[in-house]
C-alpha cells in the first residue's frame, strides 16, 4: 500500500483503477471521483490483493481545476 500510496499522484486520477489493476493485478479497485472536503483535500482508494482488500484515505496533493462542493 505504501508503494501505492507514494506514485499515486504521478497518475491521472481517471487511469488509477486500471493502473493499479494492470501493475498489482488487483481486484475490485474503487477510487470514486469523490473528494472530501477537509484540509488538505483527500480521497478513498480500495482494491483486493490475493485475498486481502486494502483500503485508505489518500491525501491530494496534485489538485488541479476548481472543486464544486455538493448542494
Amino acid at each position: 500500500m505504501k508503494l501505492i500510496s507514494k506514485v499515486l499522484s504521478r497518475h491521472p486520477d481517471s487511469n488509477v483503477p486500471r493502473w493499479i489493476r494492470v501493475g498489482f493485478d488487483a481486484r475490485d479497485v474503487s477510487y470514486a471521483p469523490i473528494v472530501l472536503t477537509s484540509h488538505p483535500a483527500k480521497r478513498r482508494l480500495s482494491f483486493v490483493l490475493d485475498d486481502t482488500r486494502y483500503e485508505a484515505v489518500i491525501v491530494l496533493t496534485n489538485l488541479r481545476g476548481d472543486i464544486v462542493p455538493l448542494r
